[in-house]
């Protein structure tokens, strides 16, 4: 399978990290936000040294904005995977058909403001 991003002819050769600025023993949270920019400013340079053209991370709060963190990444020419977390705080109830609907309209609003374009 080859990934193509955004309208690039040529495949996109993933070189990947899994990136979570999280202390040891803490739980894993959104730390992407302009109150963490000390956490994620120091490594995007290093990250981006190493090679990676990537990052995955674990914890993404749609609910909250992200914007700076997207413009350094850009500015290092870095792409991110981010996740779409069924977190039972916000879908209490997924065999309901409220909750699948709100499911899929929070998924269509998360695709179109962390798409690249």
């Amino acid at each position: 399978a080859r990934l193509y991003v955004g309208n690039d002819t040529e495949p996109y050769e993933v070189r990947g990290v899994g990136y979570s600025p999280v202390q040891p023993g803490e739980n894993v949270r959104d730390l992407f936000t302009d109150e963490y920019e000390y956490l994620w400013r120091r490594d995007l340079p290093r990250i981006r040294a190493m090679g990676a053209n990537t990052l995955r991370v674990w914890s993404w709060n749609f609910f909250v904005k992200h914007d700076r963190f997207l413009r350094a990444l850009e500015a290092y020419d870095l792409n991110l995977l981010v996740p779409f977390t069924l977190d039972p705080l916000n879908y209490p109830s997924l065999s309901e058909p409220a909750t699948i609907r709100q499911i899929l309209t929070d998924w269509h609003a998360f695709v179109r403001k962390t798409s690249h374009s």
